[in-house]
């Protein structure tokens, strides 16, 4: 686009030399050029050609600054960061919609209070003939297990920390991750997509390397180094 942009500005500024040089040429001579003199004096100068390229140069860097904005997110680590978020942050919609019918009628990230252990199959309540009970709120009843950090933590299969993208409601783009000025990471792809729900949970190690995996409650990642950047179509 910016080569097109390049031409188009030049193909116009030759067309206005042109046109400003055979005004004056009728005036001064009272008729018009010659073709041949139009089109030598239409060609632009080392001078001219450097302007409009540095024109289309900022022109091009102001619509991309217009279109990328940095987006807000939760940094999920610890019990502390998870609770915020779940209480006041992006994890609240994600489980919102998870609750909604996205894994409805199981519940994710519960912890088992009595053994302290991640739930599973075992502990939803079934009936006499070994069948899950769904409740009236349309989910299986886990007793004594609740949602919680330690749930969550050890989830099958989680990989944490998270990071819990917050782009507004619907956002029509893609999410870009550039950690400690390294390369460019698109966890949800490059291509353009509406994100319609108002978060987006991207496992650091899956995405960024598993060197930053949470181990005992320690994770070499520094998240002032993560920049997430909202890039609108």
């Amino acid at each position: 686009m910016e080569n097109k942009t390049l031409s188009y500005r030049k193909a116009f500024a030759e067309l206005a030399k042109a046109k400003k040089f055979a005004n004056a040429y009728l005036k001064e001579h009272g008729e018009m050029p010659t073709a041949e003199q139009v089109n030598e004096a239409k060609v632009l100068t080392p001078e001219e050609v450097a302007k409009i390229e540095l024109d289309v140069q900022v022109g091009a860097q102001v619509a991309k600054d217009l279109k990328e904005s940095p987006a807000d997110w939760d940094y999920v680590w610890n019990e502390e960061t998870w609770n915020e978020s779940y209480e006041n942050g992006g994890l609240k919609l994600y489980y919102a919609w998870a609750d909604g019918g996205a894994t409805a009628p199981y519940r994710e990230d519960l912890w088992n209070t009595v053994e302290n252990r991640a739930a599973n199959w075992n502990d939803i309540l079934k009936d006499e003939q070994g069948n899950p009970i769904i409740g009236e709120d349309g989910y299986y009843s886990y007793p004594n297990c609740v949602r919680c950090w330690l749930g969550a933590l050890n989830a099958p299969g989680a990989q944490y920390p998270w990071a819990v993208v917050k782009p507004p409601i619907p956002f029509k783009g893609t999410i870009r991750f550039i950690y400690d000025g390294g390369e460019e990471v698109y966890p949800w792809g490059e291509a353009v997509r509406t994100f319609g729900r108002g978060f987006g949970c991207a496992s650091i190690p899956a995405e960024l390397g598993e060197e930053y995996l949470l181990h005992d409650g320690v994770t070499t990642f520094e998240p002032e180094k993560l920049n997430v950047t909202l890039i609108s179509a």
